[in-house]
């Protein structure tokens, strides 16, 4: 089948999306693109808002991984130099501005533009919810934490390593406040899909 996830048509040219729905559909079971969904939820939505705005064309579907593809780029600019420093920051932004992959996929109508930029932006938000301890930084953490993992599962492994980080750090630090709200607000927000990933 050609799900309206994976595959869309314009007129009787398909637009390639991803390609789990290829499977061949069974009656009485769900969509099968249903679990890949539930999997990769916010990409999926957002593409279907920026329709909303934009119309439904390759162009416009391209368009929203393309520019996620660019705030990439300051993205990483700004972990590098909260991290290292100016420079540091501006040589990551260089090279992730004419990385092959990068170029990639912020072309293709698929969730790895946003992964990779909401990466960046949960590393940053982790770094300033350790340094600056504060209840805001925190909720900035635990908002994109759940926005990453909400957009693929791998996202989710970027904030396990966040935990392992948190437990490698000094004891004084795990024993502050701001880290548990982060991670306690994005498993609140997480959370709702957890049976979707078994179902």
């Amino acid at each position: 089948d050609a799900t309206p996830y994976n595959v869309q048509f314009i007129g009787s040219r398909p637009v390639f999306i991803d390609v789990l729905s290829f499977a061949r559909h069974r009656e009485g079971e769900p969509w099968a693109g249903y679990n890949q969904f539930c999997k990769m939820l916010l990409y999926p939505l957002m593409l279907w808002d920026w329709y909303k705005l934009f119309g439904y064309s390759d162009l416009s579907a391209r368009l929203l991984s393309a520019l996620i593809g660019i705030l990439s780029v300051p993205a990483l600019y700004l972990l590098g130099r909260r991290l290292f420093g100016e420079q540091v920051g501006l040589v990551s932004a260089w090279l992730l501005a004419v990385n092959y992959l990068s170029i990639y996929y912020s072309q293709e109508v698929r969730a790895y533009a946003l992964l990779l930029f909401l990466t960046c932006v949960a590393h940053l938000c982790f770094w300033n919810m350790m340094i600056e301890r504060s209840r805001r930084s925190a909720i900035w953490y635990g908002i994109a934490a759940a926005a990453l993992s909400h957009t693929h599962n791998y996202g989710a492994l970027i904030v396990a390593s966040h935990l392992i980080a948190v437990a490698l750090w000094s004891r004084e630090a795990r024993s502050l406040t701001s880290w548990r709200l982060g991670f306690g607000l994005c498993a609140l927000l997480y959370a709702p899909w957890l049976p979707f990933l078994w179902s």
